[in-house]
């Protein structure tokens, strides 16, 4: 399973309770660094932020097969 379609359609299911940004780590220096400085360790990953706090993560591709709107939904709930 690819996180491009999630990342496509994620954020239109939402309804604007959150936002997404994509970062290729594959694409320059600067990503990568960015990446090491945020604590990325696999890829790929999804960390959630509140208010500039980060409240949460999910890594890897098996976790993808797990209800991504719903796990997201709940993380930002408890901000």
């Amino acid at each position: 399973m690819k996180l491009e379609p999630l990342y496509l359609t994620l954020p239109l299911k939402m309804g604007g309770k959150a936002k997404f940004m994509r970062l290729n780590v594959m694409e320059s220096r600067e990503s990568r660094r960015f990446a090491i400085e945020k604590g990325v360790i696999g890829t790929p990953t999804i960390k959630v932020y509140c208010r500039g706090i980060e409240i949460g993560e999910i890594i890897g591709l098996e976790t993808l097969e797990i209800d991504l709107e719903n796990t997201i939904d709940k993380m930002i709930k408890s901000c």
